[in-house]
């Protein structure tokens, strides 16, 4: 609930300046889910550091790259495929050699599955203060996280 008060307040004073949900988003994610989705992929928490920075990198690098860095740091490649499905599926873009593309959609379909899961209080708590057209769901938003525990966002 303090969550969504926040997030209110936030809203609050972007209308105040004139702005609508149009003109501004607010990404929401959650460490605790994004842990849980790792663990679901046998990453274990001295790993967690590691994962958070190939996802930060994802749009500063080929999505092969990221693969071969989450490969070479002993993390399961289905790690990177879950965050770059939605975005690249839809163009056609990912053809990465001998990966199946239902592995994508499996792994992307578990995290959309835990972070929902783990939200899901929250987005009832938005929807009740009329926020909710403001938020989207962020699963890239990673930097910092290690300050958080269980909800974070950006505006």
């Amino acid at each position: 609930e303090a969550d969504a008060e926040i997030i209110a307040c936030c809203v609050e004073m972007l209308r105040e300046c004139g702005l609508t949900e149009k003109d501004v988003k607010i990404g929401i994610n959650s460490r605790r889910a994004l842990e849980e989705f790792f663990s679901s992929l046998s990453v274990s928490a001295d790993q967690y550091a590691t994962a958070y920075r190939i996802l930060d990198a994802l749009d500063k690098k080929p999505v092969t790259e990221s693969v071969f860095d989450a490969m070479n740091a002993g993390l399961n490649p289905d790690l990177v495929h879950a965050f770059t499905f939605g975005k690249h599926m839809k163009s056609g873009l990912i053809e990465i050699e001998g990966v199946n593309r239902d592995q994508f959609s499996n792994a992307h379909d578990r995290l959309l599955t835990i972070t929902m899961a783990h939200l899901e209080q929250l987005t009832g708590d938005l929807r009740s203060t009329g926020c909710d057209a403001w938020c989207e769901q962020n699963w890239r938003i990673v930097r910092g996280l290690a300050y958080y525990t269980g909800t974070v966002f950006e505006v």
